[in-house]
C-alpha cells in the first residue's frame, strides 16, 4: 500500500510537470511571435440578473498594443497604446440614426484584462506574477490551467490549451461581482504583417469624449 501511495504520488508530480511544461511552451510560441491575430467570441453570464450575452469579433496583438472589436448588441472597440486605453461605443443606428460614439480615454490605470492579456501574449514572467498558478488538469489533448489572479476585482482566471497545436482556445474568467466572461479564441495567425495604424485611436469630430 505504501508503495502504491508512493507511486501515486510520484505519477502525480511527474503528470505536474508534463502539464506545466505544456503550458510553458504554448505561452512560449505566443511570446516569441512578433505579432498574433484570432478570431474573438466573447460571452458574458450575469449571475446576479441572470443574462447571457454574446458578441463577436476580433483581437490583434503586436509588442504592448492590442486592438479588440466586438459586435454584439452594439459595436465596440478597444484600443491599447503607450499605456493608454480608448474604449470607443458605437450608437445604436436602429434607434438613434444620428447617434454619436462614446469615446472613454483611460489613462491612470489599464484594465486587468488588457494587462493580463498583454503579458500573456508577450511577457510570462510578468504574467505568471500577476496570475499564480492553481491547478493543472489533462483531458487528452485538452489542458486546463486555474490560475488565482492577484488583483481585487478578479476572482478566478482559468486558459484552456490544445497541447497538440499549442493553442489557447479559451480565456474564461469571474470578476467580484460573479459576472463570468468567457473569450473562445479561433483562426490564430502570427507574424501576420500589421501597421503601427491598426492600433490607433481615430477620432471623429461628432465623437463625445470622456477621460478617466
Amino acid at each position: 500500500m505504501k508503495f502504491l501511495s508512493a507511486f501515486s504520488i510520484t505519477l502525480f508530480a511527474m503528470n505536474f510537470a508534463f502539464a506545466a511544461k505544456e503550458f510553458t511552451k504554448t505561452l512560449n510560441k505566443y511570446s516569441t511571435a512578433q505579432n498574433v491575430e484570432v478570431g474573438l467570441k466573447k460571452t458574458d453570464e450575469k449571475a446576479a440578473l441572470g443574462t447571457k450575452s454574446v458578441s463577436e469579433g476580433i483581437l490583434k496583438f503586436a509588442k504592448d498594443k492590442i486592438y479588440i472589436m466586438l459586435n454584439g448588441e452594439k459595436k465596440i472597440e478597444f484600443f491599447y497604446k503607450k499605456n493608454t486605453v480608448w474604449l470607443v461605443e458605437y450608437p445604436d443606428l436602429d434607434f438613434d440614426k444620428d447617434g454619436k460614439r462614446k469615446v472613454a480615454i483611460l489613462k491612470k490605470s489599464t484594465p486587468v484584462l488588457m494587462s493580463g492579456l498583454i503579458n500573456l501574449f508577450s511577457n510570462q514572467k510578468k504574467f505568471l506574477k500577476e496570475f499564480k498558478v492553481v491547478s493543472e488538469k489533462q483531458d487528452g489533448n485538452t489542458l486546463t490551467v486555474e490560475f488565482l489572479p492577484q488583483q481585487k476585482n478578479l476572482k478566478t482566471f482559468t486558459l484552456i490549451i490544445d497541447k497538440k497545436d499549442r493553442l489557447i482556445k479559451q480565456v474564461v474568467f469571474t470578476d467580484d461581482i460573479d459576472t463570468k466572461t468567457t473569450l473562445d479564441l479561433s483562426n490564430l495567425k502570427m507574424n501576420k504583417k500589421m501597421s503601427s495604424s491598426e492600433f490607433d485611436y481615430k477620432k471623429l469630430k461628432t465623437d463625445e469624449v470622456t477621460y478617466e
